[in-house]
């Protein structure tokens, strides 16, 4: 043999495909012709497997305990909100929320809060249940379990007279209808039932809640405030007792949360209204006590009376300073002498508002008037009097002296109005001194009472707010009402 490779092989050129020859589809598809086929050549396979599951069906159904569906129905009445009106109302503005809260399916989360489950679990002793399918919950009464007990199973044995059941290292034994404590659980018997013995279980008071949670079914009806709350159990009964306490129990306790709502804000408002009172005590005493140091009532009184005290001084001393003014003329002229300066002074003095001021003025001034009128008497007409009569050398000698006394008391009347116009300016001075230092003072009373007028508005809405959540606490209501209990439930689902 050589080392060279074989000669090639060439294969004949393909052929066509005969017209009307079968094409296999391409890809991976299969049509429908092969699927009947496949089922003709393993039709025996097939039917085996079909009977197989309709018989498992069938057994499953027979072995599976019927179950019973109850529905209690709720809706949201706002019945404390129509009651209360605004008081304790802590629901958010509806404008601000819509976007983000629905009320109704907030209501309906709240059925399934564990603070309700729990208190269903606790109230039906839900955390005992029965390993022996003869054995329903059902045929107990009276059923309580703590809610710290742990998971354990114990045996129940029943005799004709009664029940006996060991649960660790506590036996204990009741007559039928009696219960049978045995420390963290607690039942009774009502009577004889069907079975020997049957084995109880506990479980733990989160694993019950888990439990009913899932159990439990919250329905709103749209469009509505309806909301339908359901359960499903074998034991129709159960079902019932279920559903039925749930939506008590969530009444109660929003009744019992408002009740606390309105209990925190009527303590909280008490606490602030003594701290407002307390504070108002306080700022009514330093304002009382800054009006007792200046001794007025009031600064803005005060600050009006001192204006009105010093228009009136300077009034007086204008008035005082005019009459000085017209006395200090006529002596001007009484000094100047000859009678044409005497009669003008005199008739000047006679037209004087002053004069009826002083009376020693007054008085001389109308003596003066007699003595004048008298001498002018005897001085004219025919029956005048002689130069040497006596009468008239004495009328005249008191003419003279009643001037000299007259010009002495104007004298004396301006040496007066002189020292009443010091007093004045005096007075004015000290009211003017005290006239500047009012604007602070008052500035002072101004802020003192307004803090007084602040801390009493504050004081009477706290108090009105107050007397408010005192009434919404007493308010024994709430915004669920029950429509509609679940009865017993007559046919399985």
């Amino acid at each position: 043999m050589t080392g060279y490779p074989p000669p090639q092989r060439f294969l004949p050129p393909a052929q066509g495909l005969a017209e009307g020859a079968y094409e296999r589809p391409s890809g991976d598809s299969i049509s429908l012709g092969q699927v009947f086929g496949v089922m003709r050549r393993r039709y025996k396979l097939i039917l085996l497997m079909a009977l197989l599951g309709i018989g498992a069906g069938a057994y499953l159904a027979i072995r599976t305990p019927a179950s019973y569906r109850a529905v209690s129905t709720i809706r949201f009445a706002g019945e404390r909100r129509e009651i209360t009106g605004e008081i304790g109302n802590e629901t958010p503005d509806v404008q601000s929320s819509s976007r983000t809260m629905d009320p109704i399916l907030s209501l309906a989360q709240g059925v399934k809060s564990y603070r309700v489950l729990g208190e269903v679990v606790d109230s039906l002793g839900l955390q005992l249940g029965s390993a022996t399918p003869d054995f329903g919950l059902g045929k107990l009464e009276k059923v309580w379990v703590d809610t710290l007990a742990a998971a354990d199973t114990f045996p129940v044995t029943f005799y004709q007279n009664g029940v006996k059941a060991k649960l660790k290292n506590r036996e204990a034994r009741a007559r039928y209808g009696e219960v049978l404590n045995l420390g963290v659980v607690r039942f009774a018997v009502p009577a004889v039932p069907d079975v020997a013995s049957a084995d109880l279980v506990v479980i733990p008071r989160q694993m019950a809640q888990d439990k009913l949670y899932t159990g439990i079914l919250v329905t709103p009806r749209p469009g509505t405030d309806v909301i339908d709350v359901a359960y499903l159990s074998a034991n129709p009964k159960l079902a019932q007792r279920v559903v039925n306490t749930t939506v008590s129990v969530f009444k109660q306790l929003s009744i019992l949360n408002a009740k606390e709502k309105s209990t925190r804000r009527r303590e909280f408002l008490e606490s602030q209204l003594k701290q407002t009172d307390s504070m108002l005590v306080r700022a009514q005493t330093e304002l009382a006590a800054f009006r007792s140091r200046r001794q007025m009532a009031s600064t803005e009184d005060a600050l009006k009376q001192q204006q009105t005290d010093m228009m009136t001084l300077d009034e007086r001393r204008a008035e005082l300073e005019a009459d000085r003014t017209t006395f200090n003329t006529l002596m001007g002229q009484l000094k100047k002498g000859g009678e044409a300066n005497e009669s003008a002074a005199f008739r000047s003095l006679a037209s004087s508002p002053a004069l009826a001021e002083n009376p020693a003025v007054s008085g001389y001034f109308h003596q003066l008037e007699l003595s004048e009128f008298k001498l002018d008497s005897m001085t004219t007409g025919p029956w005048r009097a002689a130069e040497t009569n006596p009468d008239l050398i004495q009328l005249k000698s008191s003419i003279a002296s009643t001037k000299a006394q007259l010009r002495q008391a104007i004298q004396s009347h301006v040496s007066t109005i002189d020292a009443r116009i010091s007093a004045l300016r005096g007075l004015s001075a000290q009211t003017g001194s005290k006239l500047g230092a009012l604007p602070a003072m008052a500035e002072e009373e101004a802020r003192l009472a307004s803090r007084v007028q602040s801390l009493t508005t504050s004081a009477d809405e706290v108090r009105r707010d107050y007397q408010k959540a005192r009434m919404a606490e007493e308010v024994e209501a709430g915004d669920v009402d029950i429509v509609d209990l679940a009865g017993t439930p007559y046919a399985a689902i």
